[in-house]
Order: C-alpha cells, then structure tokens, then sequence
C-alpha cells in the first residue's frame, strides 16, 4: 500500500494540499484567518518555522485535522466541525515543543532550515503524543519537569539532524557541539534519567536512524 503523497510533504507541504482542496488562494486564507499574507506565504514556501497559534488558527477555520497537519496520519478535514472541535491536536504539548526546539537550537549553535525544523518538530510531536497516550505516568513525569521535556524534545530534534548526515559530518557536528557548549544540552537514556552529552553521545545507536 502506498502512502499518499501529500502525507509524505511534511507540515508545509500538507497545509499546501489541504488550503488546495479547500479551495482558497494564499492571499484569501490569510485574509480569513486574520494572519499576515507574507507570515502565510513564508510558511507555505518553507522559508519560515510555523507558529502554533497560526496553524490552530488555519485548522480551526477550515476543519483541518490538526494531528493530520503535523503528523500525516488520519483524515485531512474533520467530518463534523460542527459537533468536534479541533481538539485532536494537543496544541499545548504542540507549543511547548515549539519553544523548547527553539532552546534547542540555540544551545547547540546550530542553524536549521525552517523545513527540516517543521520535520522535527513532527517528528517530536508524534513521539511525545504518543508517549502521552501509551506510557500516561511517564509522560506526566516528563511533561511536569521542564529539564526532563527540553531533553525529550532535544533528543528527537538530534536524531533527526544526524539522521540527515553521513557518518562523517555526524562526528564532526557531535565534536562541534562537545566543544562548544556540551553542558547545555541535556537528554534522557533509556531508563528515562537525564544524562549528559557525553554518555548520551557514547550510547547512542546511530544505526537506529529514523527514516528520512
């Protein structure tokens, strides 16, 4: 079975397919949803990160699923807007990944192509929802602990980067990193215990990459 090619485009390329099938310019869905055109267009082109508040603005306006919008699973519009609200989408845990990417980003002095962040912050968003879902007293450790939720949130924002990389630039950006700043950043093992870059980095299995 194939997958749909629209849920293979990550969050900028499916708001694309999903304002497409709706029917409405660029111009129009940001006029209706009260957002600058050129904060919309720069979305839709990738060359900025979206915005939490913006895309609930979008899917609340046309129905769309908002955990179809970040994750690709599911139906693209909600059947009943009338009767469901968008609520399908954590949007707390959404902006709380947000920003904790953004500490992410700047502790490790690393820049990241607005596209590839929308992949993380996907990527980040699935893992944790799901873990919330699934692993309930877990996830409520996590989440109520800032230090334990920036390490969660690091770690799949990492594994994604050095997912994109040859095995010789994922030791170089790792020695970057060590140099530079290691005691910024700051992940959990496999037990769910914060460790350091160090131990993180010795014990990591780089040939577990995720998919790209």
């Amino acid at each position: 079975m194939s997958i749909p090619e629209h849920t293979a485009l990550g969050i900028p390329g499916r708001l694309r397919h999903a304002l497409k099938k709706v029917g409405v310019s660029i111009a129009r869905a940001a006029e209706l949803c009260d957002i600058p055109y050129r904060t919309l267009q720069n979305y839709l082109l990738e060359n900025r990160s979206p915005a939490s508040d913006v895309l609930q603005k979008i899917c609340n306006k046309f129905s769309i699923n908002g955990h179809w919008l970040l994750t690709g699973d599911g139906n693209i519009f909600i059947q009943n807007p009338k009767s469901v609200s968008n609520s399908d989408l954590n949007w707390s845990l959404l902006r709380k990944i947000l920003i904790s990417i953004e500490k992410s980003e700047i502790n490790s002095a690393l820049y990241v192509n607005p596209s590839e962040k929308a992949t993380a912050i996907s990527i980040a968003y699935s893992d944790l929802n799901y873990l919330a879902q699934s692993h309930p007293k877990e996830a409520a450790k996590i989440f109520g602990d800032e230090k334990l939720f920036d390490a969660a949130v690091t770690q799949f924002f990492m594994r994604r980067m050095l997912s994109l990389m040859d095995d010789e630039n994922v030791q170089d950006f790792l020695g970057r990193i060590a140099e530079d700043n290691p005691s910024q950043l700051v992940f959990i093992d496999n037990d769910g215990n914060l460790t350091n870059f160090e131990e993180w980095r010795e014990r990591a299995e780089w040939d577990e990459k995720p998919s790209r």
